[in-house]
């Protein structure tokens, strides 16, 4: 059956994206919800309450298990999205946070709790209250701040109490779950605030991948600061050699927006601070191992100016080589050799700044690295109080436009779109398929003459020149005309390509 799923937008409290406004093609270009997937996430927990203790229901369908490739132009808006993200668990293999919660519904043989959200917000207030939530197959926990007891909470069954809920002011350090089961105490976690990041972790799921060239190895590359605690907003590049007879069959960070090639990458960017390779063997027997470097830090250089240099390696089949490894960098965009400085220690770096490096084993060059810091580079945090994600409605005013001012006539606010140049572009979404469709625009002129405009649809020109006619000045007037939309994402434009300033209120699409 249908569930109503409110808009949780206004509720969000985290100003992050991987872009800004300006750059997005259309208002459903955004990754979603910090808080687990909400709008999936309400209505699985509605389908949980109607159907899950009755004694016949044997199951939950849910759409989907994984995050996968495709329908990105009906779901999150078109391209540079590649994937629908409604998964609970994403491309690279990573469960999100509702994967927790079905855990905690549906496997009570496991002892398990997990917090959500992370505890490292770099551009929070101190004192802002952040919903924190814990998953347990208990029946209640306790959540800890620095030691300091927040109490206990009892996990309930409807849709909307699945979870252990407190509203925690924003401090810097270490929250702690605790769950229990009849009084008794079954799980425990911990979540830190973290430091810039500094240094890999990898793992592999094996040492003995079999040389039979179909045997594949999952390495999981984390970015961590020196304490060992995951960045949550990694994304500093990570180049890999591989050492032996096998190859990287696939690079993924489960970025929506990542379109770079995966297979037989050199590198890649994680996304949150999280990254996995998937290593096919081939048929020479020997000792196999992933070599990983990457030039760590904060991108933005909000939490700290300092870089460091970090090289892991983690064996997949046989003993790791024998390394003797020496790097060198430069800060002035110069490719680096041996005669460039030699990296000891973390070093600070100013806005702007190109770190390149090299390492060498032996004299032999192994990896060669670069990254870029700055204030514009990596996620988008906007401005305190910024709206990410805003919704472009029928109001003019409230779309994207260039060469255009947002002015007043009599009371009603509107768009002043300049001669020849002027334009307002929105976004209308399509679930069905290509269709025609009514457009009726809400206009008016500052003169007596007519005023003409072009109609654009993803770039397409769908009506060369609409003359409007424009009885009074001044006075608002409404035309109707026909285009056709496609399925999927439809980024509409209406372009002032005549000698007078043309004011638009209003642009509406029926069908």
């Amino acid at each position: 059956q249908p569930f109503e799923t409110p808009n949780l937008t206004p509720a969000e409290i985290f100003g992050y994206e991987w872009t800004s406004p300006a750059e997005r093609k259309n208002i459903k270009q955004v990754f979603n919800s910090s808080y687990d997937n909400a709008f999936v996430r309400i209505n699985a927990r509605q389908n949980m309450e109607y159907l899950r203790d009755k004694a016949w229901y044997s199951g939950h369908f849910r759409w989907t298990g994984f995050d996968y490739l495709g329908e990105a132009g009906f779901v999150h808006g078109g391209w540079p999205f590649r994937a629908f993200m409604g998964g609970v668990i994403d491309m690279a293999g990573f469960p999100k946070d509702h994967y927790y919660l079905y855990q905690s519904q549906w496997n009570p043989e496991v002892d398990m709790v997990h917090i959500l959200p992370h505890w490292t917000h770099p551009r929070m207030e101190p004192g802002t209250e952040i919903p924190v939530w814990v998953y347990t197959t208990g029946d209640e926990a306790e959540l800890f701040l620095n030691g300091r007891s927040l109490g206990r909470r009892e996990k309930e069954r409807s849709w909307d109490k699945m979870q252990c809920e407190w509203m925690v002011p924003w401090e810097e350090g270490m929250l702690e779950a605790v769950a229990f089961r009849n009084g008794a105490e079954i799980a425990r976690t911990v979540m830190c605030t973290a430091a810039q990041p500094s240094r890999l972790a990898l793992t592999s799921d094996t040492q003995a991948l079999q040389a039979d060239g179909k045997d594949v190895a999952i390495v999981t590359i984390e970015q961590q600061d020196s304490a060992g605690t995951l960045y949550p907003y990694g994304e500093n590049r990570v180049y890999f050699r591989i050492e032996g007879d096998a190859f990287v069959r696939s690079a993924e960070s489960g970025n929506p927006v990542d379109t770079e090639c995966n297979y037989r990458a050199t590198s890649k960017r994680p996304f949150f601070g999280l990254l996995r390779l998937f290593v096919q063997a081939g048929k020479e027997r020997g000792a196999v191992s992933v070599l990983c470097g990457t030039i760590s830090g904060d991108k933005a250089l909000w939490v700290s100016p300092l870089v460091s240099i970090n090289v892991q390696e983690v064996a997949l089949r046989g003993r790791l080589p024998r390394r003797n490894l020496s790097i060198y960098y430069t800060t002035d965009g110069s490719d680096p050799d041996t005669h460039s400085e030699r990296y000891e220690a973390p070093f600070a770096v100013e806005d702007g700044t190109l770190v390149k490096a090299v390492v060498y084993d032996r004299g032999r060059e192994v990896l060669r690295m670069e990254e870029r810091f700055g204030k514009n580079e990596g996620l988008y945090w906007g401005t305190p109080g910024e709206v990410v994600c805003t919704r472009i409605g029928e109001e003019a005013e409230e779309a994207k436009y260039k060469h255009a001012t947002v002015t007043k006539l009599g009371e009603t606010t509107c768009v002043a779109l300049k001669p020849g140049k002027g334009q307002v572009s929105w976004y209308q979404e399509n679930d069905g398929n290509r269709r025609r469709v009514k457009l009726s625009l809400v206009y008016a002129g500052e003169g007596t003459e007519s005023v003409r405009v072009a109609i654009y649809n993803n770039d397409k020109l769908a009506i060369e020149k609409l003359t409007l006619p424009v009885e009074k000045s001044g006075e608002w007037q409404m035309k109707n005309v026909e285009i056709t939309i496609f399925p999927g994402a439809n980024d509409i434009t209406v372009r002032n390509v005549g000698s007078n300033t043309v004011l638009v209120d209003k642009i509406i699409i029926t069908n």
